[in-house]
């Protein structure tokens, strides 16, 4: 905006201080435009608000020069947000931001000013989690959280997580909005200025530490979400070893033990709807209680075993992984196709032979106790497939996490492979054509990731390597 443009705009709409302001600057509001604009702090009120004296000299120096006025270098940065973000992301920052020029407070920054739909003024992300719910802290939190994710992974030159602010819409939903943010850090030497990837491990870490300090302070935790659903206070809530950060292993005071999994909404909607349409099975656990919250939690019942590694396994263990199977193979026979992945390429060859498969069949979602399968989790990648395809995964995912200097567990595993397919009843062709499948997808996938041809390159000695494991 220009110069006597804005001055017009402020002779007719006096200028009202809003919000807290910062050590340095202070937010007026325009009128009824819409419209803020935020100064460096006038003369007359250093005094008032205790301004250190270094502080003040700080101000002095940057308050006219528009290459050093952090108003300026958020204009900038704003229009290198506009370009590097995408539509989704940048739409949390205000729709307008210019920068302006008054002759008594120096350059400024002109933003859209926000306010919720009882007239107030949007408030900091931390003022409004204090004050909700703790559902609705839930979805607060995770707004942040993914916020925050995917403006790392753009690279974005933010360094402030507790600048967001929260916006009431009429609907009731909350969303976040950043109106004030740092385009530079404080420090002399700023290497994330000009390397990417430290300004993305920069911002992870600023990100990690803020998130941790609002889940301790406010209880935005998986352990209270579950607690709420069940609906009794837990003896014990522990992370399942092995498995990622959304399973859980929970103990009620009452002596009932359950497996809770978390999972981002339209996957717990999957899940849900594929719980409906199984088919009695021993070794799948019930679904107790779903709920869709900011993440959706489901509470199933909880079957006493330990995960046994695949490399330990004896030829009873085998069995009985290839009778847990069968039963397993049963129970998905009657899922409908649109909750199911498609199959993968390769696998077209057999295609009268293809159903409904687990499609992440390894030792951490099947527990043992002792020679026998209790229980088998996580359904998240269920797809149409070869149904050996999964025994399969089993010795391929030990296969994949062995060290190639561990001879003797590769050999084990190779030695155990052999000894599925004998007892698994499905003919030889049938474990061809898995394997040959599962082989072109990994390829497919390395070659999809290749920047340049030597990736590729090792995409195809991964294969002639895996073949020669699979097929020796």
């Amino acid at each position: 905006m220009t110069g006597p443009s804005f001055a017009s705009l402020i002779a007719v709409n006096p200028l009202v201080r809003v919000g807290w302001g910062g050590t340095r600057r202070c937010c007026f509001k325009i009128g009824e435009t819409g419209l803020c604009v935020k100064f460096y702090k006038p003369r007359d009120l250093y005094e008032k608000e205790h301004v250190k004296p270094s502080i003040r000299r700080d101000i002095d120096r940057r308050r006219f020069s528009e290459r050093l006025n952090s108003g300026c270098q958020e204009v900038a940065a704003y229009e290198r947000y506009r370009r590097l973000l995408p539509p989704e992301i940048f739409a949390h920052f205000p729709e307008r931001c210019e920068k302006v020029f008054h002759p008594d407070y120096g350059w400024g920054v002109l933003e859209t000013y926000y306010t919720n739909p009882d007239g107030t003024a949007i408030i900091p992300y931390e003022f409004e989690i204090a004050r909700q719910t703790l559902r609705n802290r839930e979805t607060i939190y995770h707004q942040a959280r993914l916020l925050l994710e995917a403006l790392a992974k753009a690279g974005a030159p933010f360094y402030e997580p507790g600048n967001f602010h929260t916006l009431i819409r009429p609907d009731g939903s909350i969303e976040t909005k950043i109106v004030d943010f740092e385009p530079t850090s404080k420090t002399f030497f700023r290497p994330e200025a000009f390397i990417p990837a430290f300004r993305r491990i920069k911002l992870r870490r600023k990100a990690a530490r803020y998130l941790a300090h609002i889940r301790a302070r406010y209880g935005v935790t998986r352990e209270a979400a579950a607690r709420e659903v069940v609906g009794e206070e837990f003896a014990s809530f522990a992370r399942l070893g092995g498995n990622s950060s959304m399973n859980f292993h929970a103990v009620a005071k009452s002596g009932v033990e359950y497996f809770i999994k978390f999972a981002p909404r339209g996957v717990g909607e999957m899940t849900a709807r594929l719980y409906a349409s199984l088919r009695p099975s021993g070794i799948i656990p019930p679904l107790v209680k779903f709920e869709q919250r900011a993440e959706a939690v489901l509470v199933f019942g909880w079957a006493k075993g330990g995960v046994v590694e695949p490399w330990r396994y004896s030829r009873a263990q085998i069995a009985a992984l290839c009778k847990a199977h069968a039963q397993l193979m049963a129970a998905l026979a009657d899922v409908p196709g649109e909750l199911a992945y498609p199959a993968w390429k390769g696998a077209d060859a057999c295609a009268a032979r293809l159903a409904p498969i687990h499609g992440d069949f390894h030792c951490r979602n099947f527990h043992f106790d002792r020679d026998r399968v209790v229980a088998c989790f996580d359904f998240e990648r269920l797809r149409m497939g070869l149904p050996v395809e999964d025994l399969l995964r089993v010795f391929v995912h030990a296969y994949e996490r062995t060290r190639f200097w561990h001879l003797g567990r590769i050999a084990a595993l190779k030695r155990n492979l052999r000894l599925c397919i004998e007892l698994s009843g499905y003919d030889s062709s049938l474990w061809a054509a898995a394997i040959d499948a599962y082989l072109r997808h990994k390829e497919e996938r390395r070659a999809a990731k290749a920047k340049c041809p030597a990736f590729a390159a090792v995409a195809r000695s991964f294969r002639r390597l895996s073949c020669r494991w699979l097929k020796g």
